[in-house]
């Protein structure tokens, strides 16, 4: 990395650069996204014994992955439509808070997601799995297409060789199925927005979030927020960004 923070190899970087990317996306979520949920660093230990699982708020030097949960209603007569679906809550909810004949009108889901490093790919990879809150049942794959995958990104999705860009496997840290983007693409996604810094001299320290993303995505606390602005809303990751639209038409067709 070189020494003014942007990433000499991007759009690839390396696992310390990881948990740095980790670290800007959380300062940046706290500080300039307080509409949303926020975001945690799970560390994991694995020097003596079972695995320990640490949350904070500072990614350190031990393995981990990035958190962020997003709740959610989904009306009863949503059989083939995801955008009859309430909005996200943008806080955790308590299941043992929600009235008994809550699914009188709908059914609360909680939907995990968590960012994980890919050695392999050397990019970010977002796994997420989906759950009904009162009775902790694990969305299937067909819940979480109509409730969780947006309709407007899944023709784009589906186009992707070998099943789809979206896929299951077990989680690389926890051993349990968990749904996951594939990073086949990522870096062809990140590449098509690379751009050079804004002209102007940014703001030391940033005063918006404009402000933070004018020195643009090479950047590597700018990193992650890129990257889910390009993805995340495939998958109903809800974030406020404005100079990455999450609407942005991105083209997720594996390259021949």
């Amino acid at each position: 990395m070189a020494a003014d923070g942007t990433l000499s190899q991007y759009p690839c970087l390396t696992p310390s650069q990881f948990t740095e990317a980790a670290q800007g996306l959380i300062a940046i979520a706290s500080t300039w996204l307080p509409g949303n949920s926020p975001w945690h660093w799970v560390t994991v230990s694995r020097s003596r014994g079972p695995r320990t699982l640490t949350r904070t708020t500072s990614p350190a030097s031990e393995p981990g992955y990035l958190v962020h949960k997003q709740t959610k209603l989904i009306a009863e007569n949503t059989a083939t439509r995801q955008d009859e679906d309430l909005p996200y809550e943008p806080e955790d909810i308590d299941p043992s808070a929600l009235p008994i004949n809550h699914t009188a009108n709908g059914q609360w889901i909680e939907t995990e997601y968590h960012i994980v490093y890919s050695a392999s790919y050397q990019v970010p990879v977002l796994h997420f799995r989906s759950t009904y809150l009162v009775t902790g049942e694990t969305l299937d794959l067909d819940s979480v297409q109509r409730h969780v995958i947006s309709q407007t990104w899944k023709p784009s999705l589906d186009s992707v060789p070998y099943g789809g860009a979206i896929s299951m496997q077990d989680h690389p840290f926890l051993g349990v199925p968990y749904f996951y983007i594939h990073p086949c693409n990522t870096t062809s996604l990140l590449a098509s927005v690379d751009e050079s810094p804004d002209a102007t001299l940014p703001e030391d320290p940033p005063q918006s979030l404009e402000s933070v993303l004018s020195r643009g995505p090479r950047m590597v606390s700018n990193y992650l927020l890129t990257w889910l602005s390009l993805i995340g809303q495939a998958v109903g990751l809800e974030l406020v960004i404005e100079r990455f639209p999450l609407g942005k038409s991105v083209n997720l067709k594996a390259e021949e």
